[in-house]
């Protein structure tokens, strides 16, 4: 008997060190994966800064612009750690355009947005590393489909609204007369759709709702939907799209943990999937109730909205951390998981007021004390403490 135990203790340990080294590995690739492409961005995006300065680009409000002589179908932004604005030859005096690019390079939520997009992209590729083909492989699969997920609803639901953002700006600086154009663009949108059929027409028609949700299809509709969007852009934007991305994070990585935990490496895994997921949609609500109060005293915008970004991707940041924390070496990443929340924290406050570091610091002690405080409840309740 006493045999017995120790040789089920062993192979519990043995256990326990090959999860512990395969989710370093998997750490280790992600922090890789992450880090070089920071510095490879950061890199490409000042050489070529540099080389649009000594092309002759215009230096617009801090934002280089270069004036194309070859014609495009459009202007557009190009964002490489820092924007670059680039005007086709038939925009090059329409100062509607140059704003709305403008809205496209400062806005807080195209950087958001777009580095969750490549930060998701790069965890996904590291999330492999959990496993092989003999240990832990459905685990880290599962993992790195969070992950997948999570890419494609930031790319669905919230790249595109950066538009939002742009036209909200151009319509600030110039106002009537960047809001009647914009309007004017937007209904020829819909003009366009009765020439179109079939699949085609659902198509376009599902695109315009993709960047404009909700925008009517009159003239004095959509100038009333711009107006609202110049005073908060974030008004027509749903609540599911704002979370969406960072509960696959969360589901995924907790599904990973209990998979490894417990052994599990079937289909029960999509059904943890699931649950962890609608878990987390109900516990982001919860939270973002307990955050409005403070939100509200600092966000320009809807707090409740940025309170659900916030409680979302605390969900998300901090369960990243969390295998690391009950299986690897909490002293160490604990701190970590309060890191990332807090960096996540600060790249939201940027969209919704003028004081994002104090603001993002606040609100990350206000959702790390009451997850301590739930867990020091459920511990007492269970009688561990």
């Amino acid at each position: 008997m006493v045999a017995s135990r120790g040789v089920d203790r062993y192979l519990e340990l043995l256990a326990k060190s090959i999860a512990e080294l395969y989710l370093l590995r998997a750490y280790a690739a992600m922090a890789l994966y992450v880090s070089s492409f920071l510095i490879y961005s950061m890199a490409l995006g000042l050489a070529l800064r540099a080389l649009a300065r000594r092309r002759g680009a215009a230096l617009v409000e801090g934002v280089p612009v270069v004036y194309l002589k070859r014609d495009l179908l459009t202007s557009f932004t190009v964002s490489i750690w820092r924007p670059i604005i680039f005007i086709a030859p038939r925009h090059r005096d329409d100062p509607v355009i140059l704003a709305h690019e403008l809205g496209h390079a400062k806005s807080p939520y195209f950087s958001y947005t777009r580095y969750l997009f490549w930060m998701l992209l790069l965890l996904f590729f590291g999330a492999m590393y959990g496993g092989d083909g003999e240990h832990f492989l459905a685990q880290a699969t599962v993992w790195a489909l969070g992950f997948g997920i999570g890419v494609i609803l930031s790319a669905l639901f919230l790249l595109p609204r950066d538009e939002l953002f742009a036209d909200a700006y151009a319509i600030k600086r110039l106002g009537d007369a960047a809001l009647e154009e914009r309007a004017r663009w937007r209904h020829e949108d819909w003009a366009g759709i009765h020439n179109l059929k079939g699949l085609a027409r659902r198509w376009a028609i599902w695109s315009i709702h993709i960047f404009f949700p909700g925008i009517p299809r009159d003239l004095e509709g959509i100038r009333e939907y711009l107006r609202d969007i110049s005073r908060d852009p974030l008004k027509p934007i749903g609540h599911f799209s704002l979370i969406a991305p960072w509960l696959a994070v969360y589901s995924g990585t907790f599904t990973y943990l209990a998979g490894v935990v417990y052994g599990i490496a079937d289909a029960r895994l999509l059904l943890m999937f699931a649950i962890f997921f609608l878990a987390g949609m109900v516990l982001s609500y919860l939270l973002a109730l307990a955050l409005k109060p403070v939100v509200a005293k600092f966000a320009k915008l809807d707090p409740f909205k940025i309170s659900l970004m916030l409680a979302s991707s605390f969900l998300g940041t901090a369960s990243l951390a969390s295998p690391g924390i009950l299986l690897a070496s909490p002293e160490v990443f604990a701190p970590i998981a309060f890191l990332l929340t807090l960096l996540v924290s600060i790249s939201i406050a940027r969209i919704a007021t003028d004081k994002p570091y104090v603001f993002a610091l606040i609100s990350t002690a206000i959702l790390y004390g009451i997850s301590i405080l739930i867990g020091l409840t459920a511990l007492w309740r269970a009688h561990l403490l």
